[in-house]
């Protein structure tokens, strides 16, 4: 921890603003619940928290140069699930959501927890016909390579795959192509003389947003940014505006005040919201 204390943030994008490197330490959890609820008192609003658990099932083999186990399974996991209780309770209200690319952590969290949980969607990229490219290793979750599963991440986003987590997590998080479908015909629809991402033709929802909601789940996607990855859009607002208006549950964005723009100017906002506890938890199997 001391060593990675001395370490310093830095933007990785040197099209984006560089004043602020080297200004800012690393932040431990601990550091960003404290920020959240001090932001939280200040602002009069809930402040909430999206962590991530990566790579469980390396972490769990991962051994020392004696050939023991450094941290065995499920380390992490229970380290995160004693401080989330700790800081905001055993509750499907609490302002957290927990995320992971992998299957077997969440469906271990889902016997642990009530803190909503969310499954990560991943895919390598987009095909000039809309389809979704599957190439290892964003083919599958990394813990069914190890164990043989052959589905893949677009498996968990048909109707039986969404049943399959909606048995364990309260959401899910694909990549946004996997909610609209776009293609690259070779037209410049934006007139700036190139042809980009931000000219594919948007043909609509492809349905995986919708078939999760009527299975009970929420959806979030990522990543939209004004500066790049805009998927049939030029415009990083509208773009925004259109998944909400699709009936998204929330994204992810590095521009926040443009997805706060984004989410006012939808014309479902609120449509889909639902307050906590309403129904009680009708997806996942308790515990």
């Amino acid at each position: 921890m001391a060593e990675i204390k001395t370490l310093r943030a830095v933007q990785p994008r040197a099209n984006r603003p560089q004043e602020f490197n080297g200004l800012y330490q690393i932040p431990t959890l601990d550091e960003v619940i404290a920020l959240a609820k001090s932001q939280s008192r200040l602002s009069g609003r809930t402040i909430g928290i999206y962590p991530e658990i990566k790579h469980s099932t390396y972490h769990a083999d991962l051994r020392n140069a004696n050939g023991r186990r450094q941290f065995g399974r499920h380390y992490f996991e229970n380290r995160l699930l004693a401080k989330l209780h700790a800081e905001y309770g055993n509750s499907e209200c609490a302002p957290v959501f927990i995320q992971s690319f992998e299957v077997g952590n969440l469906q271990y969290l889902s016997k642990k927890t009530d803190i909503n949980l969310v499954q990560l969607i991943d895919a390598d990229d987009v095909n000039a016909d809309g389809s979704i490219s599957l190439v290892p290793p964003y083919k599958q979750p990394y813990d069914f390579v190890k164990a043989g599963d052959t589905r893949t991440f677009a498996d968990l986003l048909t109707a039986d795959g969404l049943d399959f987590v909606a048995s364990y997590a309260d959401a899910i998080g694909p990549w946004k192509p996997y909610l609209v479908k776009t293609v690259a015909d070779n037209i410049d629809r934006n007139g700036d003389g190139a042809i980009t991402i931000n000219d594919r033709r948007v043909d609509g929802s492809t349905g995986v947003l919708e078939l999760a909601h009527a299975k009970g789940l929420k959806v979030h996607t990522w990543t939209f940014r004004n500066d790049a990855s805009g998927y049939g859009f030029a415009d990083p607002q509208a773009e925004m505006t259109y998944y909400y208006d699709l009936g998204l549950d929330g994204l992810f964005t590095d521009f926040a005040d443009t997805g706060v723009a984004a989410r006012d100017a939808s014309t479902n906002t609120g449509s889909n919201i639902e307050a906590c506890g309403r129904h009680g938890r009708h997806n996942r199997q308790h515990r």
